[in-house]
This record gives C-alpha cells, sequence and structure tokens, in this order.
C-alpha cells in the first residue's frame, strides 16, 4: 500500500542523490540548475514535511490526520509521485545516464518526442532567445511548482472545518430505530461480496498469485464504497437538516 510517509522518504532520498550528482559535476549544469537554488527546494521540502508529519508514524503521522479526507490524501500523494518522478529525471541527465530531450535525436527520444509534439512553440523556447528550452530548466521548475502546490494543499489540511466535517461524514452512523442496527453496516457487508464478485470475474483471465493482496483489494475497494455511502447520507441529512 502506497502511504505519504513512504513517499516523502522516497522524496528525501531522491533529494539527496539529486544534489550529491549535481554537486559532482563541478557546475556544468549550473547554467540551468544551480546547487543552491535545488537546496532551497530541499529546504522547502523538509520544512512541509516536518510541519504536517509527513515522515512520522502513528497518531502525529499525515497518513493518518488524512485518513478520513480521501480526496486530500489521494492529491497528496498525487503531487509526491509526481515530485519524484521529475526528480528522478532530472537525476538521470544530470549523472549523464540519458540526453535530455533537446539534444535528443527523433529515433532517441520518439517517444517522448511525441508528447511533447503537442507543447506550444512559445513553451519549447526561451523568452529571451530562438533557443529551445533546456529539459533540465524546465523539470526544476515543475519541481518548484510542486511544491508550492504542496504548500498551498497544506492550508487545506490544516483548516479545522474540513477535517471535523469530513470525519463528521465518515463517523455517521444512522441506526433502524426498531432494531438498533447500523444501517450502512449492513451494506458494507453487501458491498463487500459485490467488489469480489467483480473482482472475481476481471481475474479470470489474469488470476491474482497473491491470496492477500486478493483479500486487501477487496477489503480496501469495499470499505472506499461503504465509506461514500456514509458520506452521501450525512449530507442528505444535514440538507434537511439545514
Amino acid at each position: 500500500m502506497s502511504t505519504l510517509r513512504l513517499a516523502t522518504a522516497s522524496n528525501v532520498r531522491a533529494f539527496q542523490i539529486l544534489t550529491e550528482a549535481l554537486n559532482a559535476s563541478n557546475g556544468k549544469w549550473s547554467r540551468w540548475i544551480e546547487s543552491e537554488t535545488l537546496d532551497d527546494e530541499v529546504g522547502r521540502f523538509r520544512v512541509w514535511a516536518g510541519n504536517l508529519g509527513a515522515l512520522q508514524k502513528g497518531h502525529s503521522s499525515l497518513d493518518y490526520r488524512l485518513r478520513g479526507s480521501p480526496v486530500l490524501f489521494s492529491s497528496a500523494l498525487r503531487l509526491l509521485n509526481e515530485l519524484e518522478q521529475n526528480l528522478n529525471e532530472t537525476y538521470a541527465i544530470v549523472s549523464e545516464a540519458r540526453l535530455p530531450y533537446e539534444q535528443q535525436t527523433p529515433s532517441e527520444g520518439s517517444d517522448d518526442d511525441s508528447d511533447r509534439g503537442s507543447s506550444s512553440e512559445e513553451e519549447e523556447h526561451d523568452s529571451d532567445s530562438d533557443e529551445p528550452r533546456s529539459e533540465l530548466r524546465m523539470r526544476y521548475e515543475e519541481i518548484v511548482d510542486i511544491i508550492d502546490n504542496l504548500y498551498k494543499l497544506s492550508v487545506r489540511i490544516r483548516t479545522p472545518t474540513v477535517r471535523s466535517r469530513s470525519l463528521k461524514a465518515s463517523a455517521y452512523t444512522p441506526v433502524d430505530p426498531e432494531t438498533g442496527v447500523d444501517i450502512l453496516g449492513v451494506y458494507a457487508d453487501l458491498d463487500r461480496k459485490h467488489v469480489r464478485e467483480l473482482l472475481s470475474q476481471l481475474r479470470k483471465t489474469h488470476p491474482a498469485q497473491n491470496e492477500e493482496d486478493q483479500d486487501f483489494l477487496t477489503e480496501r475497494l469495499s470499505s472506499s464504497i461503504t465509506l461514500r455511502r456514509r458520506h452521501f447520507k450525512y449530507w442528505k441529512r444535514r440538507k434537511f437538516d439545514n
């Protein structure tokens, strides 16, 4: 299972590896990315992670804080994954594992060139010259932008109203007045059976080798469906109450 703690730790390692490679290049890439500016972004990322407990475990962790906010969780995880990808691609250039896009021939980067073919001419050239923009510079700008977005997301994470509303919806338990049974608890069993049957149909052509993985996926998907039911029921009740 992907967690924010593991994704954050992976980015810390990726930053460290990139920093070491950039320092070892003796300023070869300083025209597009300088060690000092990269250090600034490393510091910003560490402050972000430290303030939100992204590297912590237990109740002080970011994973725990966002346990009832799947939208915020997925947004944070997506940004962390994008950051790691850009760091790894930047390292590939700095370590000379591959050429940057602007130096590759069409045969060397055909797939990447096709993806970049839709970008505008303005994006592919520097504003002050006709020189093609460097992939290394673009990667660095993307790293800065992603960290900016992580800070923007942290504002939403810290907003008490967002967290409390999501937690209240997740904990909402409508009870049948006659039997005292949790109505959505009954739906949970049905959701679990539905997901299990659906996955069994999908896996006929691709049988899974690990039974634990099957059980985990079934439980994760079914619990997400049941949780969504609780949110909808809670919001519907609040609408009529108001």
